[in-house]
């Protein structure tokens, strides 16, 4: 990175700074990006699911340094057993400020299966899903620099929501073990973001949470969503403000009732 962009990355993360972002991104939900990084959280898929239902969610999520769209599916398999499908595309672009000093793109697809089950004759509702996801971010930087990170992750997701007509809510908590790998560099070796890609090459594990609320309401068949789904490394690790701290998302979320096949 270049003096411009270290100094944008300190603004982006001092602490009065970043309460005012978030609640323009509250309020907005339009911010886009002006920096580079190596790794951003996709939304908590939290379903809710009941027996013989399924549920598309379509959303657009922006955080302190990156946007993008996301799509998640969940199904109920059995009475009690579900399985889902999340994917994600975005990015950040400083060309959108006139300041012509990169662009991030970032793409990512997991699948999961798990237990949910109404609690007792209430509308509380608990679930957790495991899974397995993999991604990558390709970083352009100013001039001819780029570089290509990769990464795996292993995530296990308890839930807890209520869930009566019109109106869902539910709080999640992600624990996630990712492994990242540097796929290709190029540029100038006395650029700062191969210290970056070094730095990732000697400690490529990481263990991070991820918890999130959401809340649906709407009709039967449609339901307006929103979100929010924060970020923090639990391992000790340089160069963390290169990593998407959450995303505030808006969105939409339609059930789907459907027959199971007898056994």
């Amino acid at each position: 990175m270049n003096d411009n962009q270290d100094i944008k990355t300190k603004t982006f993360f001092h602490p009065g700074f970043q309460g005012w972002t978030y609640l323009v991104v509250t309020c907005s939900l339009l911010f886009t990006s002006c920096a580079q990084y190596y790794y951003a959280p996709n939304s908590n898929n939290i379903p809710l699911l009941s027996e013989k239902e399924a549920k598309i969610n379509a959303q657009y999520s922006a955080g302190l340094i990156s946007n993008g769209f996301e799509c998640q599916s969940a199904f109920a398999i059995s009475r009690h057993f579900g399985g889902m499908m999340n994917t994600m595309i975005g990015g950040s672009n400083d060309d959108d400020y006139g300041l012509s000093s990169g662009k991030t793109q970032t793409k990512f697809i997991e699948i999961g299966a798990g237990y949910f089950t109404p609690i007792q004759a209430t509308s509380l509702v608990f679930e957790t899903y495991g899974g397995i996801g993999t991604g990558g971010v390709n970083n352009i930087y100013t001039g001819e620099g780029k570089s290509k990170v990769r990464f795996t992750k292993i995530f296990v997701q308890p839930t807890f929501g209520i869930k009566v007509k019109g109106f869902e809510f539910g709080v999640s908590t992600r624990l996630n073990w990712v492994k990242q790998k540097v796929a290709s560099v190029s540029g100038s070796k006395t650029n700062d973001y191969f210290a970056v890609m070094d730095e990732i090459s000697k400690s490529p594990k990481s263990f991070h949470i991820e918890p999130s609320l959401v809340m649906r309401f709407g009709g039967e068949k449609f339901l307006i969503q929103l979100q929010y789904t924060g970020f923090s490394n639990l391992s000790t690790l340089d160069f963390e403000a290169l990593r998407e701290t959450g995303y505030f998302s808006i969105g939409f979320s339609i059930p789907i009732k459907y027959k199971q096949p007898k056994a």
